[in-house]
């Protein structure tokens, strides 16, 4: 948590041979719902220009 109603996320990486397998959306659904449980209404993600697999994110 980042302020009282702001949660995010630094740094989430997959495993380029497990991409597609869904383990990185289950990751982010347990985040979420953890930062929900701290009073999150806001969720924050930041991605490095260039970085193309996590720009989509």
């Amino acid at each position: 948590m980042t302020a009282d109603h702001v949660g995010e996320i630094f740094v989430l990486y997959m495993d380029p041979v497990r991409r597609g397998e869904g383990v990185g959306t289950k990751l982010l659904e347990a985040i979420t719902a953890q930062q929900k449980e701290f009073g999150a209404m806001e969720q924050w993600v930041s991605v490095a220009k260039g970085n193309e697999k996590g720009i989509p994110f």
